[in-house]
């Protein structure tokens, strides 16, 4: 699976990024939108292949430092992306 570029993980209950998603290393967009994050784990930020991530309609609390400058992202709809601490 080191191949995808374009994980459509939105609308499906995922409540944690799952660990392994750095081994995906050719993975462009990631979409885990409408779901129920409520934080972004350290381990996404060793997605450096990532332009373009996914996350409204989540419940995320912060964004963590460690995300700022490393992961190359766009944040899709930002407009609907609620978090109480965002420090990028």
């Amino acid at each position: 699976m080191t191949s995808l570029t374009k994980l459509e993980a939105g609308d499906n209950v995922v409540a944690q990024v799952p660990a392994w998603l750095p081994e995906l290393t050719s993975l462009k967009t990631l979409d885990l939108s409408r779901n129920r994050l409520t934080h972004l784990p350290d381990h996404l930020a060793k997605c450096t292949s990532v332009t373009a991530l996914h996350l409204h309609d989540n419940y995320l609390q912060s964004i963590p430092d460690c995300l700022a400058g490393v992961v190359k992202f766009a944040l899709a709809h930002a407009h609907a992306l609620w978090v109480r601490d965002f420090s990028l």
